[in-house]
């Protein structure tokens, strides 16, 4: 594993210096550069805005340079000692509140964070078994098991953001990837053609759970099964289950 990541990440060094005649050129075209997030290394930066560059131009997710630079983005976060100090100076969410158990967070530790911010922020039991129920289809397989760092073709984190309509969300940890969501709710609902008021008067996990996935996720297709997971949010984290 460790050789294949050497690998990729001199297959993308060399893609990435090759690239900087493309990476000009579309600047010169006046494709936005994205800022410099806080503990992203000068290479994190340089590979992300290669991505969005080729990204502005047209190109799919499945590009190879695009792949190539997400793949050296990854392996300088791995490598970088300022993030690796960052990551294990980071809060270990064991702070008391009233909406997780003890026992409840150390089995689903990320569930059980989303639970407690969501709630924190004003959402329904409802809402936010909608929410985690969607986010078990997205990066749980189907399980409250909850893996927030995942990357596939383009997408990333707890809701499968697009890296293309969401940039931001590349790299983000569980608290900002929520703090993401929140603020993404209500606009990207409307912009899905629903209702932010619809979603948060939703009177059942199984319902919040079609109405996020509907005018928030956007799938292809529908799933009962992300409805299902809901329900056993709702059943593990909700109310008298919280014991």
């Amino acid at each position: 594993m460790r050789e294949q990541r050497k690998i990729m990440t001199a297959l993308a060094l060399t893609m990435l210096a090759v690239l900087l005649l493309v990476v000009m050129a579309a600047a010169v075209q006046g494709a936005p550069a994205a800022e410099r997030p806080e503990g992203w290394s000068e290479h994190q930066v340089t590979a992300h805005n290669v991505a969005q560059q080729m990204r502005a131009m047209g190109y799919a997710e499945d590009n190879v340079v695009i792949r190539a630079c997400q793949e050296w983005w990854r392996a300088e976060k791995e490598d970088n000692p300022s993030q690796a100090a960052e990551a294990a100076s980071s809060p270990q969410w064991a702070s008391q509140d009233s909406y997780v158990s003890d026992a409840k967070r150390q089995a689903y530790p990320v569930a059980a964070r989303v639970w407690t911010l969501l709630r924190e922020a004003g959402l329904s039991e409802a809402c936010t078994a909608g929410i985690i129920g969607n986010m078990m289809s997205e990066c749980g397989g189907q399980t409250l098991n909850l893996a927030p760092g995942t990357y596939s073709g383009g997408y990333y984190g707890l809701c499968m953001w697009s890296l293309y309509y969401f940039p931001e969300a590349d790299g983000l940890g569980v608290d900002d990837q929520v703090a993401l969501l929140l603020r993404t709710l209500e606009s990207n609902i409307s912009a899905g053609g629903g209702s932010c008021a619809a979603f948060m008067a939703s009177a059942d996990a199984r319902t919040a759970a079609r109405y996020f996935s509907d005018y928030y996720e956007r799938p292809a297709h529908w799933s009962e099964v992300r409805a299902d997971n809901a329900e056993r949010a709702l059943e593990y984290f909700g109310g008298a289950g919280n014991g």
